[in-house]
């Protein structure tokens, strides 16, 4: 399931952390995307697009742009000179996964969050610091570090998984 719905009323980062933390708690959601710019949310799962659009419609007003049954598996996108970074946890059930969501939309500079439950893998991407996700995270669940890639590692090529020698950093 894919949904792209419009909301008009973000304005600012604060909008856009309420509207990914309320887009979180719908269950079944892996992916979700804010586009500030065009004022865009977009969510991908195994989720009730009515539930979704009943919660956000608590904040503020909405617009369906697409809701597509067959979904996208959409990773990565997005603008140069932000951070992505990778994560694993141990997530044993979707109330796990909401959480996960739930802590990282509050981390100013976040406009992208992928969870993939059967690899335990969050992924965020936005302006924000890594370790600020990772110790977010840690409060909560067992917290690996398995990727940090920002713009300038981009630009050179290497974004094949793999950062330069003594980037990549492990937490436990």
């Amino acid at each position: 399931m894919e949904a792209i719905l419009k909301l008009p009323d973000l304005l600012d980062d604060k909008d856009r952390k309420k509207a990914m933390k309320t887009s979180s708690g719908v269950s079944g959601i892996d992916y979700i995307s804010v586009n500030m710019e065009d004022g865009v949310l977009t969510a991908t799962g195994d989720f009730d697009p009515i539930q979704l659009l009943e919660q956000l419609k608590k904040l503020c007003s909405v617009k369906i742009v697409l809701i597509n049954s067959q979904g996208k598996d959409q990773k990565g996108g997005g603008t140069a000179g932000h951070t992505v970074t990778a994560v694993e946890l141990d997530l044993h059930d979707e109330k796990d996964k909401q959480k996960a969501m739930k802590i990282v939309s509050c981390i100013p500079g976040v406009y992208l969050i992928c969870v993939t439950m059967k690899d335990g893998k969050l992924t965020a991407k936005g302006d924000f610091d890594p370790i600020h996700v990772v110790d977010k995270l840690k409060k909560h669940f067992p917290v690996k570090l398995e990727l940090v890639l920002t713009a300038k590692d981009e630009k050179k090529g290497n974004n094949n998984g793999r950062n330069k020698k003594g980037d990549r950093q492990k937490h436990n």
